[in-house]
Formats: structure tokens, C-alpha cells, sequence
């Protein structure tokens, strides 16, 4: 319908012109435009949670146009299990555009300490072992949080690591305290003082010690002047 010397097109047809006088009309040739539609940008959205713990996933989905995840996949959905920004790209031969972005954090599981001991774990009382390996900022089984403890009562140790992903357990250590030794009372049943021939009997040794006779019995009978007692050891 215009009658100017051009036309601007920007929508597809058969487009000519008419030229018509009084002696009737004719067409021109016919210019056929196809005006192909820029891409349509997807719109994407999660199934559940975009925030969670290493192990788990979350359903993206919306690629309705054939376009192209920006992880590469060109399904209509995709599982992630994977921190990162995600989106789908649609293209055609007019142009490319991107869907809206949805971030997903996946947080790690804890890691577990490996703990070690200085020295043997079977000690004796008063003496000491000192474990360490709390390098990740977690908790001993006593409730310290230093990154060694020094230990000289009998349990089963270990350091327990924590987030919001869950708790985790380190190896275990036994540390075995053992008594010190306890002396026997040792009692004369008579006269320490008294002839030759005679003798009297020492008692007490009740704790599996050795006389300083060498008997390890619980009596023994001494007929010899001496200094007796007994000793006792583990």
C-alpha cells in the first residue's frame, strides 16, 4: 500500500509493486522476506534446596527451546551436584541469549582427623602421653579444641570434626594408666631379738613381692640377723 520510492521490511511476506494508469495495472516482481524470530530465553528454575551438603543433588530444569546448559548438557533437565552459577543458552541464527542464573553451593562433608601419640599409650600414674593431630579445628573427646592434649588418665580418645553437613570421628586411641606399685606392711610374729637356734616369722608380703631374701612367699621364717623387708614392682 505505500507509494514511496522504498520501504523499510521488517516482517516476512511477498512484497512487489503496482504500477497502474488508465490503461490498466501491472505488478512487478515479487521480493519474498522471511524474517526469522530472535531466540526465546529460557526460564529456568530448581526442583528443591540450591544449598546443600556434598552427596546430594538438585533437578534444574526449564530448557524448553533446545538450548544448551551452560555445563554443556542440551537435556531439558539436568542434575547438579556441583557448586557453580548455572543457566541455559539459546541461540538461533538471529542472535544468542541466556536464561536467568540460578547458584548452587554444595558444602563438603567434614573431614576426619588422623591422630598420633607422642610416645607409649601404657603409662604409669604421674607420667604423661601427649596426642595430636586436631588440625581441623574440631573437638577432643576430653572437650579440649588445642591441637594436642597431654594426657595421663586411661580412656579412649579421639577428635570429633563438625559442620553443618554433619559430625565425623577420628581414629581412636586407648591410653591405659597403670597403678604405681603399693607397698606391703610387713609384721615380726615374735622376738626380733633372740638366741641362735631360734627363729621368727615375717609376714605381710600379701602383694606377689620378693623378700630381701629373695623368697617371694607371704612368710618366710628368719633365723639370720639382716635388714628384711619386701619390694614390690610392676
Amino acid at each position: 500500500g505505500a507509494t514511496t520510492s522504498s520501504i523499510t521490511v521488517t516482517t516476512s511476506g511477498s512484497y512487489f509493486v503496482t504500477n497502474s494508469n488508465s490503461c490498466g495495472s501491472i505488478n512487478s516482481n515479487t521480493i519474498n522476506i522471511t524474517a526469522n524470530p530472535a531466540p526465546t530465553a529460557s526460564t529456568i528454575t530448581a526442583g528443591g534446596a540450591t544449598t546443600f551438603c556434598a552427596g546430594n543433588t538438585v533437578t534444574l530444569s526449564g530448557n524448553n527451546n533446545g538450548g544448551t546448559w551452560s555445563n554443556g548438557a542440551t537435556t531439558s533437565t539436568i542434575n547438579v551436584n556441583a557448586s557453580g552459577n548455572y543457566f541455559v543458552t539459546n541461540s538461533n541464527n538471529c542472535g544468542t541469549i541466556n536464561s536467568n542464573t540460578i547458584a548452587v553451593t554444595v558444602n563438603p562433608l567434614p573431614t576426619a582427623a588422623t591422630i598420633a601419640a607422642n610416645g607409649p599409650t601404657t603409662i604409669c600414674t604421674g607420667s604423661t602421653v601427649t596426642l595430636s593431630g586436631n588440625n581441623n579445628g574440631g573437638t577432643w573427646s576430653n572437650g579440649a579444641t588445642t591441637n594436642s592434649i597431654t594426657i595421663s588418665t586411661a580412656g579412649n580418645y579421639f577428635v570429633t570434626n563438625s559442620n553443618s553437613c554433619g559430625s565425623v570421628n577420628s581414629n581412636t586411641i586407648n591410653v591405659i594408666v597403670n597403678a604405681a606399685p603399693t607397698a606391703s606392711t610387713i609384721t615380726a610374729g615374735g622376738a626380733t631379738t633372740f638366741c641362735a637356734g631360734n627363729t621368727v616369722t615375717l609376714s605381710g608380703n600379701i602383694n606377689g613381692g620378693t623378700w630381701s631374701n629373695g623368697a617371694t612367699t607371704s612368710t618366710i621364717n628368719v633365723n639370720a640377723s639382716g635388714n628384711y623387708f619386701v619390694t614390690n614392682s610392676n
